[in-house]
């Protein structure tokens, strides 16, 4: 009887483990150049890191509302949130303001114009950008699960097509008003790109499930990422944190040290 409560009571405690764990999967991605790229997204806990391998790490702490970009050639670290970044944009405007003063009229008035498209580039217009999401039918199998193929559109045009599966729901790890939040901060002044994946549209594919594979759309050949292996595993918080004896620097700081020869 008591080795049977001990067994019941093993049992129950890895099915608590199981329950908390997060999920680790490694990513291959291919440039119409035949280029090859590997990264490893870790998502656990309102947390989601992406390893580039052999560069650089990102991390979004949605708990702490909290960016995290490490660089491993250099050992530095950058750790702030969307509200510093945009806080960094606001004062290098105020800097290119000043800057303008000094600049005859002809240029000064071609870098405002320049200024004022990128001013067009905020959160609130990833609300109303055209994008267009459609379940197309057809289904795959890629690491083992089962995945539905999604046509994403951007103003018409056929930006992606995303292989999800169900089978990983990232709302079960993440607070995914949190993460729209958050993407929606990082948009500001960002590409089309940057844009259309912080929309709702977007967003509520990762309601569904997670993209296991991703075609981009390019006039010279799609970019193509394919997961390889997926695991679902307990992700200690020491993984999603700066590593020990890695210096904190500003962006700029990681910047000018990325470009020393």
């Amino acid at each position: 009887m008591r080795m049977r409560r001990r067994m019941i009571f093993l049992a129950l405690m890895l099915a608590a483990v199981q329950v908390h764990a997060g999920w680790i999967i490694k990513m291959s991605s291919t440039a119409p150049d035949g280029t090859k790229q590997v990264e490893i997204f870790t998502i656990q806990d309102n947390k989601w890191k992406v390893e580039s391998e052999g560069t650089g790490t990102v991390l979004f702490d949605l708990e702490k509302d909290e960016l995290i970009i490490v660089d491993h050639e250099s050992r530095t670290a950058y750790v702030g949130s969307p509200s510093e970044m945009a806080s960094m944009r606001d004062n290098a405007m105020a800097q290119m303001e000043e800057q303008l003063k000094n600049m005859p009229a002809e240029q000064r008035e071609m870098v405002r114009k320049m200024m004022a498209q990128q001013m067009q580039s905020q959160p609130s217009a990833a609300k109303s950008i055209d994008v267009q999401v459609r379940k197309t039918g057809e289904k795959a199998t890629v690491a083992g699960y089962a995945v539905e193929k999604y046509e994403v559109r951007v103003g018409g045009a056929h930006r992606e097509d995303v292989w999800l599966t169900s089978r990983i729901l990232l709302k079960d790890e993440l607070d995914m008003d949190k993460l729209q939040t958050f993407m929606e901060g990082m948009a500001w002044g960002g590409s089309e790109e940057t844009l259309y994946s912080s929309s709702p549209e977007y967003i509520q594919l990762y309601r569904q499930g997670f993209p296991l594979k991703q075609a981009t759309i390019m006039p010279g050949g799609n970019i193509v990422s394919e997961a390889v292996q997926v695991e679902k595993k307990n992700v200690p918080n020491s993984a999603f944190s700066v590593p020990n004896g890695y210096e904190r620097k500003g962006l700029s700081d990681m910047a000018k040290a990325r470009m020393k020869p």
